[in-house]
């Protein structure tokens, strides 16, 4: 049989190097540099199954959990695949991801120059995130708002500035909006534009259409993925809220609005009929509403700021952007080529809340040597994973 000859390309996850990795340095390599317990383990364990190991080198990023830093460590790989071929044609090349370095992984097919045909993927852990677009769901909340605020802000200012009859200044107020409103569809539309820049820096579809075979090595109550799962219930619990909130508020725009100019025509014609469609207006807004407003928003604010904060756990660029996205993340890709699942059982020997950490996981190599070689394929992955404990 022929030798099988690999150049290996390690990548680590969010906080790979640590949370601030220039102010700290372990005492001991990490998983992912050369020396390190999982890098020797896994070049032995590859070379006893008669493979060449041509190299094992990492992909050194920020580690941020942000969306654009991991696009540039996607085409830092990228570059170091393309090296690679271009140095040791015939080579074949394994990538291994940790966490949000298998995204990484996935999104290097999309800046590849030179084919990915004998390109193997190895993820641990890994959160498979993308962002896909959503016509209008953020924005009704954003536009809700913005009129709830300005409506507010206008009223106060026609009131106090101009000593106008509460009526007077309501009706007016609410015509004000036509004017300062475009703001907010500048806002709006600069939203838009990042929620375009970023979905498609998430995309994974060069990888689906490139069908190359993936192994996918889960934990059981993983850390990294808790947490995920508790931030998309929070931002769909807090858009609901939210939604249901500015809904009212809508309803009521739209009723004092229409209020407003009918008793602007009326007044053209009937002062007295005017005058009463004014005084029952401001009978409400500056009586019921007037006294629950402060709550009302703040309430409001409260909810839209959680909806705010929620998604940023996918990435810092999530924050308080409000964009009409839905984040996908799974446990395995969507893909329609090789890819075999292999869920590892939690053991003693990690620290206590560390599943996450499947790159100290002891069967961990074994799984990721016996399932790279072709020859060995199907007839140990299966053991060497299921026997794991």
């Amino acid at each position: 049989m022929a030798q099988s000859e690999f150049a290996v390309t390690l990548v680590h996850g969010t906080w790979g190097r640590g949370i601030i990795p220039r102010r700290f340095s372990p005492r001991r390599p990490r998983w992912f540099e050369p020396g390190s317990v999982f890098v020797t383990s896994l070049d032995t364990a590859l070379r006893q199954r008669d493979a060449a190991v041509v190299s094992i080198d990492c992909v050194n990023w920020s580690g941020a959990n942000s969306i654009r830093s991991r696009e540039r460590a996607a085409r830092k790989l990228a570059a170091q695949l393309d090296l690679l071929a271009e140095a040791s044609p015939g080579v074949a090349r394994l990538i291994v991801g940790h966490s949000h370095g298998g995204n990484i992984c996935l999104r290097a097919f999309a800046h590849l120059r030179h084919p990915a045909s004998d390109i193997q993927v190895v993820t641990m852990a890994t959160p498979f995130l993308e962002l896909l677009a959503e016509e209008g769901s953020t924005m009704l909340m954003i536009r809700a708002f913005g009129w709830l605020v300005l409506t507010f802000v206008a009223l106060l200012v026609v009131q106090v500035g101009f000593g106008w009859e509460a009526g007077t200044a309501l009706a007016w107020a609410f015509l004000a909006m036509f004017i300062l409103f475009p703001l907010v569809h500048v806002f709006e539309g600069a939203l838009h534009a990042l929620t375009l820049r970023l979905t498609a820096m998430t995309s994974q579809q060069a990888y689906r259409h490139e069908r190359r075979p993936t192994l996918v090595i889960r934990g059981i109550d993983d850390e990294a993925a808790l947490a995920l799962g508790f931030g998309s219930i929070l931002g769909r619990l807090t858009f609901l809220s939210a939604s249901v909130g500015l809904h009212f508020f809508i309803i009521v725009r739209w009723i004092f609005l229409g209020g407003a100019m009918l008793a602007i025509a009326t007044g053209l014609v009937s002062s007295s009929a005017s005058d009463f469609l004014f005084g029952v207006l401001a009978t409400f807004i500056f009586g019921w509403l007037s006294s629950n407003l402060a709550t009302l928003i703040g309430g409001l604010s409260i909810a839209i700021l959680a909806r705010g904060l929620a998604p940023a756990i996918f990435g810092r660029e999530l924050l308080l952007t409000y964009l009409d996205v839905l984040v996908k993340s799974d446990s395995a890709p969507d893909s329609s080529g090789n890819v075999h699942l292999v869920t590892l059982p939690p053991v003693t020997s990690l620290l206590p809340g560390m599943r996450h950490s499947l790159h100290s996981h002891p069967s961990v190599i074994k799984c990721i040597a016996d399932w790279t070689l072709p020859d060995q394929k199907e007839a140990n992955i299966g053991a060497s994973c299921e026997t794991s404990g």
